[in-house]
């Protein structure tokens, strides 16, 4: 992952040259290996260190990112993508891999496991895509 800095004289960095980064109003300074400090902004620094894996898993096939259908007739009821991977990021969360980023747009999102269960990302759990689908449309009613 490449981050963009906001000094003068812009540089591109990428995440694994950068030695230390210390919070400032506004975003971060981070030392780079040669020892040189460049300013980023809160969001740039942010975005870079979700994004970057320092490790990832192959997903068992089955496991998908799932959200809630709109209810039209014709669409869905659960629309799925699928998770190739997990990666752990630089700032240690899990976060699944997918081809469609809109897919990660909610938050907190839900996992589909291959075995039926459903998983949201800020740890509850239900035991059936039916079970987890009620619950949603119960939360949308009220």
């Amino acid at each position: 992952m490449l981050i963009e800095t906001m000094t003068r004289k812009q540089v591109i960095l990428p995440l694994a040259n950068i030695t230390c980064a210390k919070a400032v109003e506004g975003g971060f300074i981070v030392t780079d290996a040669q020892g040189n400090d460049h300013e980023v902004d809160k969001i740039s620094w942010e975005i870079a260190v979700e994004g970057t894996p320092t490790a990832t898993v192959a997903a068992a096939p089955g496991t998908y990112l799932i959200n809630p259908g709109d209810g039209e007739e014709d669409s869905p009821k659960v629309w799925k993508s699928n998770v190739l991977g997990w990666m752990v990021c630089a700032d240690t969360a899990v976060r699944p891999m997918v081809l469609d980023p809109e897919a990660l747009l909610s938050s907190p999102w839900q996992v589909l496991h291959p075995d039926g269960r459903v998983e949201r990302s800020d740890g509850r759990g239900w035991n059936s895509l039916d079970d987890w689908l009620d619950e949603v449309r119960e939360e949308e009613a009220s």
